[in-house]
């Protein structure tokens, strides 16, 4: 019964605290990194393989508070050279990162921290009660055995000119 009561604060609380924990995230990574425009030098030949792997080039970097540099990027194959990718720059490195965390991560990633809670609250409440018993169910047959111990010389004798 306390499981049932305890499931929505359980899904909010986890709800909330991750909402929060991530948007704090965001903030840290907005303050780290800045939007910049890369260029391929050179294109990036089409894939033979159906699934189009991302695959390493060197860009030009331009945009993010700095002059124009040189670094590697993972494109997607048949890009030409010269084509404008928006991606996300470290300020201090000049790597080029994945974008910040938004608000709608930020809830989906909530959501199901909250989903797992409602999921995961009634299972380790049902191996609780069942740890609870099992120790509880040892305790009365060793106080069952004991008293055995004592009342069963008495019994027996009393019932042993019968046999």
């Amino acid at each position: 019964m306390l499981t049932v009561l305890l499931l929505p604060v359980a899904a909010v609380a986890m709800d909330t605290g991750v909402y929060h924990a991530s948007m704090r995230t965001a903030q840290a990574q907005i303050a780290t990194r800045r939007p910049a425009t890369a260029r391929p030098v050179v294109g990036v030949p089409a894939a033979l393989d159906p699934i189009q792997r991302p695959v390493s080039t060197q860009v030009r970097v331009t945009g993010a508070d700095r002059p124009a540099y040189l670094t590697t990027a993972q494109v997607t194959p048949g890009t030409a050279a010269g084509t404008a990718l928006h991606v996300w720059v470290d300020r201090r490195s000049g790597q080029i990162v994945s974008g910040p965390v938004s608000a709608a991560q930020a809830a989906r990633k909530a959501t199901w921290a909250a989903v797992m809670a409602g999921l995961l609250l009634p299972g380790l409440a049902y191996a609780m009660w069942r740890c609870l018993r099992s120790a509880l169910d040892r305790v009365r047959l060793d106080r069952w055995q004991d008293e055995w111990q004592r009342v069963e010389p008495v019994w027996s004798r009393r019932y042993h000119h019968r046999q």
